[in-house]
């Protein structure tokens, strides 16, 4: 009897012990926000459809919840005679403002409608977007951010860097100083500056480009325009280049406009500048087969895109009395209008063989012109072959 209730009151002591460790067990809690354990995905609307742009440097503060991958889509919908101009810029907690971004100038259509994208990266305090068009232009400018995309270099993102809207629909008539300097995308000049009047421009008319190294060392590139209207090429080869500018100086009074773009190669793009020494670009070839003293247009202008004339090599004999050859460019048939000589009066040896060119281009001849060989002397007989590349 005595064991029984020992083993009673143990039963009981073990069941008041398990109730009061029940009664003792915390109550769940409610969830708790901690906050964000990483950036959020953030779009916005900087600018509505319709925004216009008042001439200078606009701005527009981007929503920030810690993104770090920035893009930004600008759909222009009227476009005034001009530029456009977007890129990133960053203020860090020191107040100072860097530019994140590659600078985006005009669209990717070439027109000055339509819409390109730009993009960033990296994590900053305050971010905004800088734009800066010809009073009149509309646009629309839209941002998207995230923090677990990496940018790529592709489709509009890739225009944007390379495709760069210098001028459109400026007067030709009228000089253009050197645009604002900016940065290259890729630290080099390489590309093909695309010119192109609206309908036939001044005579005496140039575009100059320039380029600024890491040592402020200049370099510049001046081209004379033809007056037809049409697309103009210049290729302009690779040099170290931190900043770039572009000028147009007129030939006189004109009621043309005229476009251009400034197209820069990435890398890894092979190099055309010099297209005689570009082994994908197929040369053509002209037969050298003249017997008097008289002008003789060897390689007409192009039509009706007019493109530049690349002469890579002349290889032959020059005969007869006292003969002599000068190399020349202008339009008409016989080079006789806005001629430009290239050459003195040469006189290769007579009856021996004579060879000009080593894979580099040995005259560009300007777009819109013809290519001409001037023939001298007695009773002069040029025999050979010309080779070229015009694009």
């Amino acid at each position: 009897m005595i064991d029984f209730l020992k083993t009673k009151r143990k039963l009981a002591i073990a069941f008041l012990g398990l109730l009061g460790a029940v009664f003792a067990w915390p109550r769940p809690g409610r969830a708790q926000f901690l906050g964000y354990v990483s950036p959020q995905t953030v779009q916005s609307t900087l600018a509505a459809a319709g925004t216009t742009c008042n001439g200078g440097f606009q701005s527009y503060l981007v929503p920030n919840l810690g993104q770090t991958q920035h893009t930004a889509t600008v759909t222009i919908a009227t476009a005034a005679p001009g530029q456009l101009i977007a890129y990133f810029a960053a203020l860090d907690l020191s107040s100072n403002l860097t530019v994140i971004s590659d600078t985006m100038e005009g669209s990717v259509n070439g027109s000055g409608f339509g819409s390109t994208a730009l993009i960033a990266s990296g994590y900053y305090p305050r971010l905004y977007v800088y734009i800066n068009c010809s009073s009149g232009t509309t646009y629309t400018l839209s941002y998207s951010g995230a923090s677990a995309t990496v940018p790529v270099l592709a489709g509009n993102f890739l225009s944007t860097a390379i495709d760069k809207l210098i001028w459109n629909g400026a007067s030709a008539g009228s000089n253009s100083p050197a645009n604002s300097t900016y940065t290259p995308p890729f630290a080099t000049s390489l590309g093909v500056v695309s010119f192109a009047y609206a309908t036939t421009g001044p005579s005496g008319s140039a575009v100059a480009i320039s380029c600024t190294d890491i040592n402020n060392t200049i370099r510049a590139w001046n081209f004379s325009l033809a007056t037809a209207p049409g697309v103009q090429l210049f290729y302009i080869p690779s040099y170290p280049c931190v900043n770039y500018s572009l000028s147009y100086t007129s030939g006189g009074a004109s009621g043309a406009t005229y476009s251009v773009h400034y197209l820069f190669y990435p890398p890894g793009y092979l190099p055309t500048a010099d297209p005689c020494d570009a082994p994908n670009i197929p040369k053509l070839s002209v037969s050298l087969a003249i017997g008097s003293a008289t002008t003789t247009s060897l390689i007409a202008a192009s039509s009706p895109v007019a493109v530049p004339i690349y002469v890579c090599s002349i290889n032959g004999t020059l005969a007869g009395t006292s003969p002599t050859m000068q190399f020349e460019y202008g339009t008409g048939a016989t080079c006789g209008t806005g001629t430009g000589t290239l050459t003195g009066a040469m006189a290769p040896s007579t009856g021996t063989f004579f060879e000009m060119g080593a894979g580099q281009a040995i005259f560009t001849v300007p777009a819109g012109n013809n290519f001409c060989v001037v023939t001298g002397g007695t009773t002069p007989s040029l025999q050979g072959v010309l080779t070229y590349v015009q694009q």
